[in-house]
């Protein structure tokens, strides 16, 4: 048993539980797809996997998504001592330092900055299609939008 005092000292509202849960919902699956990655495996259809499956999470909790992103906000992934945490918060930047290792993608352009530019691109679909919510429209969304970023990314 946890006193609810304690429980909220760590969680500072219901919607910071969410997330956590959220996070810890995909961890093994984004942890087994980098080892594949890191093992040879390309690794940009398991980064165009892995935006399907992003969205399809938030169109699947429609209610909750956009208190869920405006959470992680204020969460800070570089005090998490979690590794479920660290994988879900460096899932996208790791793969696509993989993706340049790769060749895949162009290595001109830091991995940070390409992960910044495809997270925020994320983040404004997933937004914007809470205001406005319509089935598979933001999968479709962010299929094109990666669409753009690959064919930009090209080396």
């Amino acid at each position: 048993r946890v006193a609810k005092g304690s429980f909220y000292q760590y969680y500072p509202s219901k919607v910071h539980v969410l997330a956590d849960v959220a996070r810890d919902e995909g961890a093994e699956a984004r942890r087994l797809a980098l080892v594949a990655v890191a093992a040879g495996s390309p690794a940009l259809p398991v980064l165009a996997q892995h935006i399907v499956l992003v969205c399809q999470w938030f169109e699947a909790h429609e209610k909750i998504a956009e208190a869920l992103i405006l959470a992680s906000f204020n969460t800070d992934s570089h005090t998490s001592s979690s590794p479920a945490h660290w994988h879900s918060r460096t899932f996208l930047l790791e793969l696509i330092k993989l993706a340049q290792q790769q060749g895949a993608l162009r290595g001109d352009v830091p991995a940070a900055e390409l992960a910044k530019i495809l997270g925020g691109a994320l983040v404004a679909s997933v937004l914007g299609w809470c205001k406005a919510p319509r089935p598979d429209a933001l999968v479709k969304s962010m299929q094109y939008t990666l669409k753009v970023f690959l064919e930009g990314g090209k080396p």
